[in-house]
């Protein structure tokens, strides 16, 4: 059964969280992930290797290294658009430095 890329990403993800708790650790983690997959970008892949008195064929199941690449650049774009709006929250001023406990319409 294929694997689509979506699927493929939230896999990555869902591994990422179980390896790390920070979330810039896993995007390194994933960022080396991509890297060690995009290396090849030839296309070529091995559809049977002969051996002395032997043979082996070798097919990709459920995703193509494209698909992998792929998927692990969209979580890494996922895992960025996250740090960057926490940086935007942390960042981001607050209107006359009031903090409301209510609704504001009630406070005003």
């Amino acid at each position: 059964m294929a694997a689509d890329i979506q699927s493929l990403k939230n896999d990555y993800l869902f591994e990422a969280g179980l390896r790390f708790t920070d979330v810039g650790e896993k995007r390194t983690w994933l960022a080396d992930l991509y890297l060690a997959e995009s290396e090849d970008r030839s296309g070529g892949e091995v559809t049977s290797t002969a051996f002395e008195g032997s043979t082996a064929n070798v097919q990709f199941r459920g995703s193509t290294p494209e698909e992998r690449r792929m998927a692990l650049r969209q979580a890494i774009e996922h895992l960025d658009a996250l740090l960057n709006a926490e940086v935007s929250a942390a960042s981001a001023p607050r209107l006359f430095g009031i903090r409301f406990t209510d609704a504001p319409a009630a406070v005003l």
